[in-house]
């Protein structure tokens, strides 16, 4: 038996995840929508899709649809979760899934009345990779762990509609990125953080970079840095009693990622595992769509990323031009 998937929108991130669907066994991915017909028949033909609908009401509407993957701008991603639910689609959304704990609420309480599930499209933290960096520290190889620290950074020039630059479309660096800093950061500690704090270089009612610190009991700490105005950079170090964990990558270009372990002057270099990014979130669903499985990433991993990303949003020192 296979999952059979649709895509609800064209978005450019679909063509990360779309290779990740066709190369699994488990999956079949049968239809995409786009509220103009031509386009979705274009990008159809193009990915090899069998079905294109005109609007997303079509799709979720699909009896063979199983999962639909949602990439759809931040501000709509509530109301077509709810809907595909409503629908008895299982869902797939993409990070973040939404953007005020009134949203999440909403959407906890579709989950438990229609008995579908939702994940957050958390590639990284999916991938054996984060798996390999979870298994150094929880088996104190680096010793007790203080700080972690982290950025993701690039120079984003798309065009001026997109809505990365529309706050009220949930625009910025920290909607954007800030939220796999977070993620890995709260997933790795395994707890959230008791306090937090940020500083954000803003324009036009977005935050262009932001930088923060987390809080965590016992004295540990993590920060980071996300920015749409820096050169590309995802470096990440973990700070031990014993050592350092240093990753090059552990949110993107997983095939470039280079690790190692640093004990005063001795390094040690990781075998980082090679698998396509985004194929730990497909077979994590394809699990709970055919055999009822649990997710590693929990859906109160969403409700505590967002938690903190609004704690962020609230206290900020904003610096704007």
């Amino acid at each position: 038996m296979k999952v059979n998937w649709g895509i609800l929108s064209t978005a450019h991130i679909n063509r990360k995840v779309i290779p990740a669907i066709h190369q699994s066994p488990r999956s079949e991915l049968r239809a995409v929508a786009s509220r103009d017909l031509n386009k979705a028949q274009v990008y159809a033909e193009h990915w090899s899709i069998p079905k294109a609908y005109g609007s997303y009401e079509e799709l979720i509407d699909d009896c063979d649809i199983d999962v639909v993957y949602i990439s759809l701008p931040n501000h709509l991603h509530r109301e077509w979760i709810i809907r595909a639910l409503n629908a008895g689609k299982h869902v797939l959304c993409e990070k973040p899934m939404c953007l005020t704990m009134d949203e999440f609420e909403s959407i906890d309480l579709a989950v438990k009345s229609t008995g579908m599930r939702v994940m957050e499209g958390f590639m990284h933290l999916y991938h054996p990779q984060t798996q390999l960096w979870k298994s150094i520290i929880d088996s104190d190889t680096i010793g007790e762990i203080h700080s972690m620290r982290s950025c993701f950074t690039f120079n984003f020039d798309r065009d001026p509609d997109n809505y990365r630059w529309k706050p009220e479309y949930g625009g910025g660096a920290l909607w954007d990125v800030g939220v796999y800093p977070v993620s890995l950061f709260q997933y790795l500690y395994n707890e959230v953080p008791v306090a937090c704090i940020s500083s954000s270089f803003e324009q036009n009612g977005i935050d262009y970079s932001t930088s923060a610190l987390l809080s965590f009991e016992g004295g540990k700490a993590a920060q980071f840095f996300v920015s749409f105005r820096s050169s590309y950079s995802t470096d990440t170090v973990i700070h031990g009693s014993t050592g350092q964990l240093y990753i090059s990558h552990p949110y993107s270009n997983a095939d470039l990622c280079q690790a190692y372990i640093r004990r005063d002057d001795k390094v040690e270099y990781l075998d980082a595992p090679r698998q396509y990014l985004y194929a730990g979130e497909i077979e994590a669903m394809n699990d709970i769509v055919l055999h009822q499985k649990e997710p590693l990433v929990k859906f109160e991993t969403s409700k505590n990323v967002l938690a903190t990303v609004l704690k962020l949003k609230n206290d900020v020192v904003r610096r704007e031009t």
